[in-house]
């Protein structure tokens, strides 16, 4: 049995993101645009959804899983600790995504 391939979108990221207990959405308007996730006041997600970064998603993950993810093509450090980046993101496994 194949996995399932999943298209990171907003549509994706919201429901996925949104899903962890005690998670806070906020929409950062106008010069940021950008769509970010929060539990307790710590931020863990963010997802550009306008131009000039269009599509970017960082999250923070574990140092481990940092430096796995950040071996692979097209993911790379993002500007906090222990967060990646992907700027244009393909439709990859879900287990990839979480």
């Amino acid at each position: 049995m194949s996995e399932v391939l999943v298209c990171m979108d907003i549509q994706y990221v919201r429901p996925l993101c949104g899903s962890f207990l005690g998670v806070i959405e906020n929409e950062q308007g106008a010069s940021s645009n950008i769509v970010l996730f929060s539990v307790s006041g710590k931020k863990y997600a963010y997802y550009n959804v306008s131009n000039p970064k269009k599509w970017r998603f960082s999250i923070r993950v574990t140092p481990e899983r940092f430096l796995k993810l950040t071996g692979l093509p097209g993911v790379k450090p993002a500007r906090y600790r222990h967060a990646i980046a992907r700027q244009v993101l393909p439709c990859l496994a879900h287990s990839f995504y979480v």
